[in-house]
């Protein structure tokens, strides 16, 4: 079996329950404070990476459905095209002050919206070309790594810098 035929929507759904649970798993053991005070060497609190999780967790409907991933996001096609450095440092400033009630039902929300999305999926949706649902972009690769990089990915990848500015300030 090759690579994209072990694609599966079960597959990705338990992977998207799994890295959401040990975000949430996470995200209980803090207290309002660990959230919003430390901030990493860059200026990040916790709050700041979960908007961060939210705002790219837009691209997944993007994707699929064919529109404007800026768009999406709420920046402009020139700041997309800076790179991820750029867009993250524009976002992080743009949402700092979003309460932190705000951004944790943004991000349930929003999970839980991508989540139904994928759940509309076939397998065969998954391993589609990247191209089939953005047609002016030249890459081929299955959309599902966009798709899962945007969100169960993401979350693991975050995880540990949250977890390195929460221990700055012992609950």
């Amino acid at each position: 079996m090759t690579d994209e035929e072990s694609i599966t929507k079960a597959g990705v759904l338990t992977e998207l329950d799994h890295e959401w649970s040990v975000l949430q798993a996470f995200i209980a053991t803090l207290t309002d404070a660990q959230m919003t005070v430390p901030t990493d060497d860059a200026g990040w609190t916790v709050k700041d990476h979960l908007i961060h999780l939210v705002l790219w967790l837009y691209n997944v409907p993007a994707i699929i459905d064919g529109a404007s991933r800026p768009e999406a996001m709420g920046i402009s096609e020139e700041k997309f095209h800076e790179g991820a450095d750029a867009i993250n440092a524009w976002l992080q400033l743009q949402y700092r002050d979003v309460p932190l009630v705000d951004v944790l039902q943004r991000l349930n929300d929003t999970h839980a919206r991508i989540r139904a999305r994928l759940d509309q999926m076939t397998d065969e949706d998954l391993r589609r070309p990247y191209n089939h649902y953005q047609p002016s972009d030249p890459r081929t690769a299955p959309v599902v790594g966009w798709l899962l990089g945007n969100s169960a990915h993401h979350y693991s990848e975050h995880l540990p810098w949250m977890q390195a500015i929460a221990a700055r300030l012992p609950s």
